[in-house]
């Protein structure tokens, strides 16, 4: 019976420390909406970096009662405990000499230009590139896609990440010879096709798999992780952080393992709190890359 007793209060202790948990949680959560599925910007830079998250972007799980904590080990795609849960989240390859027309290319990368603001590169050519698309001609065609000695033809080399599904020219200067190049091709109806390598990532979808059955995890602003941090060591609740990758590396992504009790109550309150299901979106944006340009899919099957 003195047993009995005993395992009744601490199931009560157990209860009132979540309640606790829950009121404090839901008095420092901020809701943290998840980005659009797809960049509005033709800049490279605006799409989300899956694939440069490394050990410097992760923080140690804090697990109770355990005083340390291994991340996952991954051993030919496979899951074998150890460390960094998103060593494996990407997967990459380079197809050398892929062919594409210049109309296909929605994007750019390294440019000396701020091209966040434009949604298309056709928008980019007329506000900026005015003087090179104006009465739009073959001469013209020629004239930009010879800029420095044929330079868009000869350097660089196309990008795309499947999440995204858009190609992008990645070249050290040239945009602005680019897209008015692929502005006026559109307007002439001319092809113009380009010959380059094409660097293509992609989520792997049984990584994605292995974290989400382990991890609930939610995106949080910078500004809570402290204070949601210092809760769950109150409560010697497990968690762990991984900052979020580029362009929205200001906020941190919270793991909670599901396996616990006091994490899962934490996951819930941070669903009632509306912050990021980062799971789901990454679930979303695996189904996304089967929905990329046909010419990018074919490339994800060599991956």
């Amino acid at each position: 019976m003195r047993v009995g007793r005993e395992v009744v209060n601490w199931l009560k202790s157990r209860s009132a420390c979540s309640e606790g948990l829950q009121r404090e949680l839901l008095q420092i959560l901020q809701p943290c909406e998840p980005p659009p599925k797809r960049s509005a910007s033709v800049d490279r830079g605006s799409i989300e970096c899956w694939n440069s998250l490394d050990s410097r972007d992760m923080e140690g799980m804090t697990l109770f009662p355990q005083p340390t904590w291994d991340w996952f080990k991954w051993e030919d795609g496979r899951c074998i405990g150890g460390k960094e849960p998103f060593a494996q989240i990407t997967k990459a390859a380079v197809i050398a000499g892929f062919e594409c027309d210049i109309r296909e290319v929605e994007g750019v990368g390294a440019s000396k230009s701020s091209l966040t603001e434009f949604a298309t590169l056709d928008e980019f050519a007329l506000a900026k590139c005015r003087n090179l698309v104006s009465n739009p001609n073959l001469e013209r065609l020629r004239a930009n896609l010879g800029h420095e000695q044929g330079k868009i033809r000869r350097d660089g080399f196309f990008s795309c990440s499947l999440w995204d599904g858009r190609p992008f020219w990645i070249n050290s200067g040239s945009s602005h010879h680019f897209a008015a190049a692929r502005f006026i091709a559109g307007q002439l109806g001319v092809a113009v096709r380009l010959c380059k390598d094409l660097h293509v990532a992609a989520l792997n979808d049984a990584a994605v798999d292995t974290l989400t059955a382990a991890y609930d995890m939610f995106a949080m602003a910078a500004g809570t992780k402290r204070r949601f941090s210092e809760l769950m060591c109150k409560h010697r609740v497990s968690h762990g952080f991984v900052r979020y990758p580029r362009p929205l590396d200001t906020w941190w992504i919270v793991l909670l393992p599901k396996s616990e009790r006091g994490s899962a109550v934490s996951a819930e309150c941070l669903q009632k709190a509306r912050l990021m299901d980062v799971g789901g979106y990454l679930r979303d944006l695996c189904r996304r890359q089967f929905s990329a340009p046909a010419s990018m899919r074919a490339a994800f099957t060599s991956i």
